[in-house]
């Protein structure tokens, strides 16, 4: 069963991502295993580093979508201040000078996936990011989301794929960069996707989500080594 979104909250998203994504061009569901682009290429999650199957479709809760900035020292997380896109913005220059940080606050985004389809069907994982590939694949993502809320609000939450692209870098050689590309947009999240802790006043509609073919066979998969 499909129900309507709210307007009122649709039309107050679409506000505030587009004013989000003006401000990046200058520049957490507690629980969630996190999702990353290795340094090999592959999207990988959680504390086993569980490679995702390609093509798999995941979908994005735009309620959840946050910014704000990390602060990284020599491997060690130093500071991290996050707040959804709905809310009032994080200034970098309110926050504290951190001894031992390499490049001060930097930028980040996150946001929240759900997968529909796949051997990780089921499975809920929170991606952010600070590298410039990352931010520069959210803002696109982000720039959809708000067209599509002016073109038909009630189907705003896209459906994606976790690809990627490359570059040669003259000094580090081959660099990946993420590519979350939207196979189509639907309405609302699936009722086993719970609304991150900061949005839990903005409840998202139950969906049905039918899966889309991207690609004849499933890839292979593996669960990488941790590193002792």
């Amino acid at each position: 069963m499909i129900m309507s979104n709210d307007l009122t909250n649709i039309q107050n998203l679409g506000s505030a991502l587009a004013a989000s994504a003006t401000r990046l061009q200058s520049t957490d569901g507690d629980g969630d295993p996190f999702l990353k682009l290795a340094k090999s290429g592959d999207w990988i999650y959680g504390a086993d580093e569980i490679e995702v199957q390609e093509k798999s479709q995941w979908i994005v809760n735009p309620h959840t979508l946050s910014e704000g900035f990390v602060n990284w020292g020599d491997g060690e997380l130093l500071g991290e201040e996050m707040g959804l896109m709905t809310g009032d913005p994080i200034v970098s220059h309110s926050l504290p000078v951190i001894a031992g940080s390499k490049r001060g606050w930097e930028k980040q985004l996150g946001l929240q996936l759900y997968c529909m389809t796949g051997e990780d069907k089921g499975t809920q994982v929170l991606y952010k990011t600070a590298s410039k590939g990352g931010i520069k694949a959210a803002r696109a993502l982000i720039a959809a989301i708000v067209s599509q809320i002016n073109s038909d609000p009630t189907q705003i939450s896209p459906v994606i794929t976790l690809d990627v692209d490359s570059y040669k870098h003259k000094q580090y050689g081959k660099i990946y960069t993420p590519e979350l590309n939207i196979v189509n947009f639907v309405s609302g999240m699936p009722t086993a996707a719970p609304a991150a802790p900061e949005a839990a006043a903005i409840a998202a509609p139950e969906v049905v989500v039918e899966e889309v073919s991207t690609d004849e066979a499933p890839a292979k998969r593996r669960r990488r080594p941790v590193a002792s």
